[in-house]
C-alpha cells in the first residue's frame, strides 16, 4: 500500500470517528450508508467515489481542526468530484455503478456541512441529482441489504426535499414503497418515511388550490390530510408499544439545576411552565420522535388551512377533525356568526397544540447535541428544529412566551450551524420561508 493510500485512509478513519456515534448501540444504527460506501471504495475502483470521500473527509478534518490549508483542499477535491460524478453519469456501466451512488450520497453529506449558509440551494440541488441516480437504478437494485441501507438513507433527505419543495417524489409511488422490502421487514424509519412521502405529495399543487379558490380540490385535500394525520398517529402508537416497559421520553433534571425551556403544555394549569430538556431511550428514538412531532405540526397546519379555506368560501365543513383536542366545527352548508366563533375556537386550540410541539421538539435538541452522537446526532435535528421555527413565526404579535421559545429554538439552531459546522442549518434558518408550509387565513365573518 503505498503513501498515498495510507494518508487517505488516516483522513476517512478520523472523519469516521467523528462523523458516528461514540455510543455502540447509536453507532449500530447510523453507519449503515457510510460503512457501505467505504466497503465500496475497497473493490471498485471509480475515481469519483475515491475523491468525493477524500473532499468529505478532509475538509471536515480541517474544519475540526481549524487547518485552513486541509479546507482549502478538501473544497477543491469537492470540485473535481463533482466533475468526476458527472462522469460517471456520461457513461452507461458507471451510471448504474454501487459507486456512482455512493458517490453520490456522499456529495450530498459534504453539502449538508458546506452549504452556503445565505441558500440551500446547493444541498437542495444536490438531492435532485440524487433522486435522479436512484430512480435510474429502478426499485429491484435496492433489495440487497447494502443497497437497502444507502437507500434508506437517502430517503430521508429526499423526503425533506419533497416537503420543502412542495414537490411529489416518485419515491411516494407504490412499488418504490414496497419492492424494496419484499425480503425485508420495513423499520419505523422506513414507516415514517412513506407517510412524509405521502405528505410531500399531497402537498404539490395546494397553493394553486388556495390561489385559484378551488374549493372542491381543498375539500379533497382536507381529506388527504385528516387521513395522514390518523396514519402517522397510528405510527406513533406502534412505536410507543415496541418497548412497552420505558417511555419514549423523559422529563431530565431540575428546573433549579440547569437550562429550562418554555413548555408550552396544553391543558396544564400552568401552561407555560419552564420545565428542564427530554432524555430518550435511544438516538434512534430521539430522531424518530422529534420528526414526528415535526410532520405532526404540518399536517395540523394544512388542516387549519384547509378549515379556514373552506368555512370563507361557505363550503361545508366536516362533523370531526382528527387529532383536534378541541370540539370539532359544526357542518352546516351555511355559516352563522356562531359557526365562526367555534371554528375559531378549534384553530386556537390547534394552534396551542403545535406550540407544544414545538416545545417538545425545542426541549429535545439538547440530547441530540451531546457529544456521544457525533455529527449524526444534530444533522437529524435540523428540519424538525425548522419546522418548530417557522411554526413560531407564523403569527406577526406572539405572546412573550412564545417569543422566548422561539429565542431558545434559534440559539439552539446557532449552535447545531455554527458549533456543529453544519452550513446546511444556517442556511435553512435563512430561507426559512420554505418551511411556510400552510398560510395563516383571516377567518372570515359569513351570516348568510
Amino acid at each position: 500500500m503505498n503513501n498515498a493510500n495510507l494518508y487517505e485512509m488516516n483522513f476517512m478513519g478520523i472523519f469516521y470517528e467523528n462523523y458516528v456515534p461514540s455510543d455502540p448501540t447509536a453507532r449500530k444504527d447510523y453507519n449503515e450508508w457510510l460503512r457501505g460506501a467505504m466497503y465500496v471504495n475497497d473493490y471498485d475502483s471509480n475515481p469519483a467515489l475515491k475523491v468525493s470521500l477524500r473532499a468529505l473527509a478532509v475538509t471536515r478534518i480541517g474544519r475540526l481542526t481549524k487547518n485552513n490549508s486541509l479546507v482549502v483542499q478538501g473544497q477543491v477535491a469537492y470540485g473535481n468530484a463533482l466533475k468526476l460524478l458527472q462522469y460517471s453519469l456520461w457513461d452507461s456501466q458507471a451510471m448504474y455503478s454501487d459507486s456512482t451512488l455512493a458517490a453520490g450520497r456522499v456529495l450530498s453529506c459534504f453539502e449538508m456541512f458546506e452549504s452556503n449558509p445565505s441558500s440551500a440551494n446547493g444541498w437542495l440541488g444536490h438531492q435532485g441529482g440524487t433522486a435522479r441516480l436512484v430512480y435510474l437504478r429502478g426499485p429491484e437494485k435496492y433489495r440487497e441489504t447494502m443497497k437497502t441501507g444507502i437507500l434508506d438513507d437517502f430517503r430521508y433527505g429526499l423526503m425533506i426535499s419533497s416537503l420543502m419543495t412542495r414537490q411529489r417524489s416518485y419515491l411516494a409511488d407504490p412499488e418504490w414503497k414496497t419492492v424494496p422490502w419484499r425480503d425485508t421487514p420495513k423499520s419505523f424509519d422506513d414507516k415514517l418515511y412513506d407517510i412524509g412521502f405521502s405528505l410531500g405529495a399531497a402537498f404539490e399543487g395546494f397553493d394553486d388550490t388556495l390561489r385559484f379558490i378551488d374549493v372542491e380540490e381543498a375539500q379533497t385535500s382536507l381529506d388527504k390530510f385528516t387521513g395522514l394525520e390518523r396514519d402517522i398517529r397510528d405510527w406513533f402508537e406502534e412505536l410507543a408499544a415496541d418497548d412497552p416497559t420505558q417511555a419514549l421520553y423523559w422529563t431530565t433534571g431540575s428546573a433549579l439545576s440547569g437550562p429550562t425551556y418554555p413548555a408550552y403544555t396544553p391543558n396544564a394549569t400552568d401552561s407555560k411552565a419552564q420545565l428542564p430538556p427530554l432524555q430518550f431511550q435511544t438516538l434512534l428514538k430521539a430522531h424518530q420522535t422529534i420528526l414526528y412531532w415535526a410532520l405532526r405540526i404540518i399536517i395540523s397546519a394544512l388542516i387549519s388551512t384547509c378549515l379556514t379555506f373552506l368555512h370563507n368560501h361557505s363550503a361545508p365543513l366536516p362533523s370531526s377533525i382528527p387529532g383536534s383536542a378541541s370540539p370539532s366545527p359544526p357542518s352546516p352548508r351555511h355559516h352563522h356568526t356562531s359557526d365562526t366563533a367555534a371554528l375559531q375556537k378549534t384553530l386556537t386550540n390547534q394552534r396551542t397544540h403545535r406550540l407544544h410541539l414545538c416545545a417538545l421538539i425545542t426541549r429535545s435538541v439538547p440530547y441530540c447535541l451531546s457529544d456521544l452522537w457525533g455529527s449524526v446526532g444534530p444533522s437529524r435535528c435540523i428540519f424538525p428544529l425548522g419546522v418548530a421555527i417557522r411554526e413560531l413565526w407564523r403569527k406577526s404579535e406572539v405572546e412573550d412566551c412564545e417569543k422566548e421559545l422561539l429565542q431558545c429554538a434559534m440559539e439552539l439552531f446557532g449552535s447545531i450551524s455554527g458549533g456543529k459546522g453544519f452550513g446546511f442549518a444556517a442556511a435553512i434558518g435563512e430561507s426559512a420561508d420554505l418551511y411556510d408550509v400552510a398560510p395563516v387565513l383571516p377567518v372570515r365573518y359569513v351570516d348568510n
